[in-house]
């Protein structure tokens, strides 16, 4: 005969603990079985109390066994808490920004490097819970993870030196101005491209056009989204009026939502970072 942690004289052969015995009739209900009958100071406890009914013989004996679990508890050492990271005066993004890079980094991804350029210009930093996934993501790019790190601040430095899987596998870029407003190349042919002599509108109808007539289709694909990618702000609006009228009866409809989603994606996160005041 020994004594178990809930406090009850029991013998290991007579078959479940009480306090399993106890969640096995809270499931079935009293009126399908009787509460259990223990021993020991805990069963004297509730025989004292002479619960009217089952259910209260039950409530009884889970309010007992709930103490002598809890003081059974030994609790352990002390812990020694670290300083935290510096204090960051920059403003944390808005929740929505956080939301929209975990909806780029898995629809957009190409999109993910004006996110933080955008993010930084506007003087923002990246929220406290996003900081870990950001630098996981970046830690083996050099150019990407000093962005990140800049992203981060302080904290991203700290988490760096408290979890070694944040912390950096290659040396990260020095944050300079040239590095915070780094975007990749993409390549774009020159009918594409955006310039002062073409305007934004005369692109706009050639993409635009060219879809009417499904005169790019799946191969070109790639080309058009770098070219939604790197069109100026300002015309982006102008871009989404115009791949919301291309024809349906297209063969190129489907590629056009693609776009305009693309490009609806860039205006509200450009939109989402605008610079904090």
């Amino acid at each position: 005969m020994t004594t178990d942690r809930d406090g009850v004289r029991s013998d290991a052969k007579e078959g479940p603990r009480p306090w399993d015995d106890v969640l096995t009739t809270s499931m079935l209900g009293t009126a399908r079985r009787d509460p259990p009958r223990v021993g020991g100071l805990v069963g004297d406890l509730v025989d004292d109390a002479t619960p009217s009914s089952p259910s209260a013989r039950l409530l009884t004996l889970v309010s007992a066994l709930t103490v002598v679990r809890r003081v059974a508890f030994v609790p352990g050492g002390p812990v020694v808490v670290g300083p935290g990271p510096p204090i960051d005066p920059r403003p944390c993004c808005p929740p929505s920004a956080t939301a929209r890079w975990r909806h780029l980094v898995s629809s957009w991804p190409l999109l993910e490097d004006e996110w933080t350029s955008a993010l930084l210009a506007g003087g923002w930093r990246a929220a406290p819970d996003h900081v870990p996934d950001l630098l996981r993501r970046h830690r083996r790019d050099p150019v990407r993870l000093g962005r990140a790190l800049a992203a981060a601040g302080p904290l991203g430095r700290w988490l760096g030196e408290q979890c070694p899987e944040l912390a950096p596998a290659c040396v990260p870029a020095a944050p300079t101005s040239e590095l915070l407003r780094w975007l990749p190349e993409l390549p774009i042919p020159e009918s594409m491209r955006w310039s002062s002599d073409d305007g934004a509108a005369a692109v706009i109808e050639t993409i635009g056009a060219g879809l009417d007539r499904a005169q790019f289709g799946a191969p070109h694909r790639a080309v058009l989204v770098n070219t939604v990618a790197r069109v100026p702000t300002d015309a982006l609006e102008g871009l989404v009026r115009r791949l919301d009228a291309v024809s349906g009866a297209s063969a190129d409809h489907a590629i056009a939502q693609q776009l305009a989603d693309l490009a609806r994606t860039r205006r509200a996160m450009l939109a989402e970072l605008a610079a904090a005041t």
